[in-house]
């Protein structure tokens, strides 16, 4: 949101938080399911069972600053452990990690429509009780910024994208 209300940029499409600052506007895209992933071979992936066999392992993640690290996280501290063991962490997608989780044992969140395509390949969902997650996410835009007519087509377009497809 701090990108957005310094004027960063003008049209953000992410998780929607608890609460929207006043000065924001949104419209609802539809929910996004996260699933924590490793590499299909990795070595020691038939042992996640639950989020404690998963307390040592080092993870990509997205940024601190990102809506997407603090849920990861609040899921480990919310039964009691301690946050994820970060070796790599971005402001990219979580997507973007594809090919560095395929070539190491690093883990990962993803949505798990990503491992169906080419993005996800040698990669798989680890099962288990909270390793997947629902969130909302939204498109968000300045209350008194200005929306170029082209940002608003495309913000309109991916509003009426996401209610045609299972995003």
């Amino acid at each position: 949101m701090a990108v957005l209300q310094n004027g960063d940029a003008d049209l953000i499409l992410a998780a929607r938080p608890t609460s929207v600052p006043e000065d924001v506007c949104c419209l609802p895209l539809g929910p996004l399911t996260m699933q924590i992933v490793a590499r299909s071979q990795h070595p020691r992936r038939a042992r996640f069972h639950t989020l404690a066999d998963l307390t040592e392992e080092r993870w990509a993640v997205p940024a601190s600053s990102l809506y997407l690290r603090q849920w990861l996280e609040e899921r480990f501290t919310a039964v009691g452990l301690p946050p994820p063991r970060v070796a790599v962490e971005s402001t990219a997608s979580p997507v973007a990690f594809g090919e560095l989780l395929r070539y190491s044992d690093l883990l990962g969140i993803m949505p798990p429509r990503i491992l169906k395509q080419a993005e996800g390949q040698g990669l798989e969902a680890i099962e288990g009780p909270g390793m997947a997650w629902q969130h909302e996410l939204a498109i968000f835009w300045r209350a008194d910024g200005y929306l170029s007519p082209i940002c608003q087509d495309f913000r309109d377009a991916v509003v009426k994208w996401c209610e045609q497809t299972d995003i």
